[in-house]
């Protein structure tokens, strides 16, 4: 089933079968004309010749949230203020049983950092491996990119709904992504038994958005979980075990989608605080979960009691005139792959799973369109390869386990390493990563090291962390000697691009 969904992704944008519309939701109108004018020239590569593009800026000081900013996007979506100028009506193409999608890209990307200062700040364009064709020139593809593009087969059994999507992530179901026509609000998860340890529960379970299984096939939504905190919903009897005995829940992929109605009420509820643009609101704890609580549960676990009440009110009132349920999921599989590009850690990681003699990798290889690049072992033309996969490459030397995207190199001796987008002399590395970089001495990275170059007008900065290390952590702090905090080069950056417009 891997296999046959990946097949599906490549075969939706080649017959045209994607998303009616696609909206690019980014932090600034820079951004937004950077996303029209690349996915524009990318058609056929990443979404279908046919597909509407339009690209916003989520302009709402201090950020609208994920709630408000997917309700805040769809108003914009339909004025006349996208590039090309057009009117969308975008409520006339779901009514028509037409699909349409959004992408949320707003944000710093802070655990990446230094890397999306190399890209101007945008996070959603740090560069995957698999070459395209943008404009007539073979260019690495982008997270968002790659985003948008596995998302496609969500689209044919989706019409008259807005599906939404964050911009970092890409997962590969191990189940038909099909609609299952159930409620109005899906949101998307991975159901699978709960592991009997605390040490589990917390690597592989508590960073994630928890969907309960509830009668009639619907769903409750419930913030990320302590594993005391389970055991509270245990006893509450809130989670229990289904009829073989186990306790099935779901990780939230946080993705998720609207009917027309649904949005539209929604859009009617929230007109105060859309017309404001002051209050943040998210979907987890601001919707779903409201909606999917008791009143008791939800103010003991630091809720708005008065938010509670409007939002169940909200609800008798919907489902009064509406048919179908309120909120369920689709559970995509428990062997779904997914793949994180939202930290340097999972980055580097995710890139040497290319590697790997598993279903993972192959599944990445043909996700990326690299079955014909994985090299076992070759020796020619000064360069020794062993395990590795080389795109768009020159280079002479040793590499071995690595991955190589835009490389020119006179001279590389590295092993578990992912070089992106740079033009070295000599450089030596083990477990590093290393992206945008120009260097014409000789480069010495020492085991986990990251090295980024930053261009700006007064020279290039270049910044370095380790793999390991969570830039949202250490977003205000100068580290490793470098010239700037990560927050400081961000500054940077903006001012030049506010300099250069």
């Amino acid at each position: 089933m891997h296999r046959a969904n990946i097949r599906d992704m490549h075969t939706t944008v080649e017959t045209n079968r994607g998303f009616d519309v696609i909206i690019v939701v980014s932090s600034d109108r820079d951004q937004a004309d950077f996303w029209h004018e690349r996915l524009e020239a990318g058609r056929g590569s990443v979404i279908g010749r046919k597909t509407q593009i339009i690209s916003v800026e989520e302009d709402w000081p201090g950020g609208a949230g994920q709630l408000l900013g997917t309700l805040y996007a769809w108003e914009k979506a339909q004025t006349p203020k996208t590039p090309d100028s057009r009117l969308h009506n975008l409520h006339q193409i779901l009514q028509s049983g037409g699909s349409v999608a959004m992408y949320h890209t707003a944000g710093k990307g802070m655990r990446m950092a230094p890397l999306p200062a190399a890209e101007v700040n945008n996070k959603s364009a740090i560069k995957l491996p698999r070459l395209i064709e943008i404009n007539g020139k073979k260019t690495a593809i982008t997270v968002l990119e790659g985003v948008i593009f596995q998302t496609a087969p969500f689209a044919s059994s989706r019409g008259g709904r807005l599906c939404v999507f964050w911009g970092d992530q890409i997962f590969i179901p191990s189940k038909s992504v099909g609609f299952e026509g159930a409620h109005h609000g899906e949101i998307l998860s991975i159901r699978t038994e709960i592991p009997s340890d605390e040490e589990t529960w917390e690597r592989d379970w508590q960073s994630y958005g928890l969907i309960i299984p509830a009668a009639g096939g619907g769903a409750l939504q419930r913030e990320k979980q302590t594993w005391s905190e389970l055991k509270k919903l245990i006893k509450r009897r809130i989670v229990g075990p289904d009829e073989s005995g186990r306790i099935v829940l779901g990780k939230s992929l946080g993705s998720f989608s609207l009917s027309h109605a649904l949005l539209g009420a929604l859009r009617q509820e929230f007109a105060a605080e859309l017309a404001e643009k002051r209050t943040r609101m998210d979907t987890d704890p601001h919707l779903w979960m409201p909606l999917t609580s008791t009143r008791k549960e939800f103010v003991s676990d630091g809720g708005s009691e008065s938010l509670w009440e409007r939002l169940n009110g909200f609800k008798g009132r919907f489902l009064a005139r509406e048919g179908l349920e309120l909120f369920g999921d689709k559970d995509l599989g428990y062997q779904t792959l997914w793949w994180d590009y939202g930290q340097l850690r999972l980055y580097h990681q995710n890139f040497l799973r290319l590697l790997e003699r598993s279903l993972e990798g192959e599944c990445l290889r043909q996700f990326y369109g690299l079955e014909g690049y994985w090299i076992e072992s070759s020796h020619s033309g000064g360069l020794i390869v062993e395990n590795s996969i080389l795109l768009d490459t020159q280079a002479k030397g040793r590499v071995k386990d690595s991955i190589l995207l835009g490389v020119s190199a006179d001279y590389l001796d590295i092993s578990g390493s992912v070089i992106v987008s740079s033009s070295l002399s000599h450089a030596h590395a083990r477990d590093a990563l290393i992206y945008n970089c120009i260097d014409l001495a000789r480069l010495e990275l020492s085991s986990g090291e990251v090295v980024a170059d930053i261009f700006l007008p007064h020279g290039r900065v270049r910044m370095r962390t380790e793999i390991w290390r969570d830039g949202k952590r250490e977003w205000t702090e100068t580290i490793r000697g470098n010239p700037y905090s990560f927050a400081g080069l961000h500054k940077l950056v903006m001012a030049q691009s506010e300099r250069s417009k």
